[in-house]
């Protein structure tokens, strides 16, 4: 589902790109220079190369990689110090190096014609790049871009692509951010560029392109956006994209702390062609969200229009989207008529994928609003009666065995008091021995032992 919803995004026009030094070596066949390897090129534009470089980096005898000998920002801070006695400016040499590195003569013909043919169709996208580089203005999409950095005019025109370089470009050096001091300040200066780099990451749904999961750029961002974020329905609004394989532990960690979800195993070739491969489904789901937003303000919905496993994430998703709480009660009355309709579906001839959806989408409620103290909780307990009552472990003529599997296997992802609120219910009632209702509450016991020595 990822590429789909990114394309979704794209289609929504909230499609952000944070884009990192890998993509502008992918775009030059690795001629651009990456953070290390331009301050090493810095260190060798000094009369003493050897000795400063000497002094500042190393090359690693297993990889053959050359690290800093301290953070590259504090690197950076000396090479700064060092240009400075020497009455020379570190910034203007970094953009003459890099127009020397990046330029039409470097840049790989295919790519630019693959890349540039993308953005020409999409041109909304939202472009926020760390680089110093003009890849994006000067080559990907020269006619139709609004460049915003720090001392440099802004184009009046209110469309095309917009390339926002937050640490600033080769077009006005004095604004580029490189040493320590420089980091600091854009940390903690309350900057218009600070706060567009943040609205974005809150507002839209975020790819990040070129850079590696140790990358001290993306981890300052990252950081600083997870502790800004207002917490939103989906756990992950934000993909990252790494031609690599990734262990899964680590894969749970970027999800569980910034709510990143990893691509593996994929290219800027494969990236740009998955999206553009789902344009056609996006567009799809596009419209049929705003056929709900439709039926949320008319407070009326087609049950035609519910048969899908995805049309309730659809729903809770624009409901959300419109700004309206979902435990408020207009959302858990319109949610009301949903599932009313939804359960009249489950009684047509042959409906057993409908069942499966139904339980799915009460687990999914479940999951999302505290229903103990509200109005919906009575008819909320008499929809899981119904599901429950028909499902069974084993294959049964007339019982969804899908559907006990869809309550068995997600029990643990609801909240703790709306499982407690189904168990207390399941006391009350009667149930047959096949609908073994009786697992559930062993789930249930296991999840409270289990919560209990996690705590």
């Amino acid at each position: 589902m990822s590429y789909l919803d990114i394309a979704i995004a794209l289609e929504n026009k909230s499609l952000t790109l944070l884009v990192g030094t890998g993509f502008s070596m992918y775009m030059t066949d690795d001629s651009a220079p990456s953070w290390v390897n331009l301050l090493v090129e810095c260190s060798h534009r000094l009369e003493d190369d050897s000795k400063t470089y000497n002094e500042l980096f190393v090359t690693d005898t297993s990889s053959g990689r050359i690290r800093g000998k301290f953070e590259l920002t504090i690197c950076a801070q000396i090479l700064e110090r060092e240009f400075y006695r020497r009455g020379k400016n570190i910034r203007e040499e970094i953009a003459s190096i890099i127009a020397e590195k990046v330029n039409r003569s470097t840049i790989n013909t295919d790519h630019l014609l693959f890349i540039r043919e993308f953005f020409s169709q999409n041109s909304s996208i939202n472009v926020v790049t760390t680089n110093y580089d003009t890849l994006f203005s000067d080559y990907i999409l020269p006619e139709n871009n609004r460049i915003f950095a720090e001392g440099v005019p802004v184009g009046r025109d209110n469309s095309g692509l917009n390339i926002y370089h937050v640490h600033g470009s080769i077009i006005n050096p004095a604004s580029i951010v490189l040493t320590m001091d420089d980091y600091f300040k854009f940390q903690y200066r309350d900057s218009y560029f600070s706060r567009k780099l943040y609205t974005l990451l809150q507002e839209t749904t975020v790819v990040i392109l070129g850079y590696s999961l140790g990358d001290f750029n993306l981890n300052q961002i990252l950081n600083e956006a997870k502790n800004t974020k207002v917490k939103g329905r989906k756990k992950n609004d934000i993909y990252y994209l790494t031609r690599n394989e990734i262990d899964h532990t680590i894969q749970s960690y970027y999800l569980d702390t910034y709510g990143i979800e990893v691509i593996c195993e994929s290219d800027l070739t494969r990236f740009f062609y998955e999206i553009s491969e789902n344009i056609e489904t996006a567009k799809k789901v596009v419209e049929a969200q705003q056929n709900i937003k439709t039926a949320i303000l008319n407070s009326e919905v087609d049950k035609e229009d519910l048969r899908s496993r995805q049309s309730f994430d659809n729903i809770i998703n624009c409901l959300v989207n419109m700004g309206i709480h979902l435990n408020s009660p207009r959302s858990l009355e319109f949610l009301q008529m949903v599932l009313l309709h939804k359960w009249e579906l489950t009684q047509e001839r042959n409906a057993w994928e409908q069942y499966v959806h139904f339980a799915n989408w009460l687990i999914d409620l479940a999951t999302e609003v505290p229903l103990r103290n509200t109005s919906f909780k009575d008819e909320f307990l008499r929809h899981v009666y119904n599901s429950l009552r028909k499902m069974s472990r084993e294959l049964y003529l007339g019982y969804s065995w899908q559907a006990f599997t869809a309550w068995d296997s997600r029990w643990s992802e609801m909240l703790i008091d709306n499982r407690e609120l189904i168990i207390e219910f399941i006391d009350h009632e009667y149930f047959e021995r096949i609908n073994c209702v009786g697992d559930l509450k062993i789930r249930h016991d296991q999840s409270k032992i289990l919560l209990t020595i996690l705590i």
